[in-house]
């Protein structure tokens, strides 16, 4: 909890020492995701999946492992591994009441999780559906100052 107090407000070096630490003694999925959090917030994307990949392996069923997972997905451009990870939060969610509050680093109402996920996976949808064809172009006219 200190260390995403201490990330929070922006001393991310001393919040991701406190994290590895925690990490070190107890390999929790939060703990895992608290310190995949901070490293995306350091800019290191890659050690941030290799965190969260561990934390969903540890425990499939932690919902916002998942969705912390399939969003990292959606930004690196990993469509399936975005897809695999935003479908299971729907899935996990889905018999859950909207209101109930969902462990993790910060707490999250199931309904924003949902929420979430469907959002990621309805903008995979649309990249995937091809360009509508462009309309009859207007010929371009001259504008002001421009050579008739």
């Amino acid at each position: 909890r200190a260390a995403r107090l201490l990330a929070d407000r922006g001393d991310l070096q001393t919040a991701a020492k406190m994290a590895q630490a925690v990490v070190q003694s107890q390999r929790t999925p939060q703990a895992l995701h608290l310190l995949a959090l901070i490293a995306g917030e350091q800019g290191q994307p890659e050690h941030m999946r290799h965190l969260l990949e561990e934390c969903v392996a540890q425990a499939p069923e932690y919902v916002q492992g998942q969705l912390s997972l399939g969003l990292w997905a959606l930004r690196a451009l990993d469509k399936p591994l975005a897809i695999e990870h935003l479908q299971r939060v729907v899935l996990l969610v889905a018999s859950r009441p909207e209101d109930e509050m969902l462990e993790g680093p910060e707490p999250m109402r199931v309904s924003l999780a949902r929420r979430l996920a469907e959002h990621g996976l309805h903008n995979l949808r649309q990249a995937e559906r091809p360009a509508a064809p462009a309309g009859p172009r207007l010929a371009s006219r001259p504008g002001k100052g421009e050579a008739q």
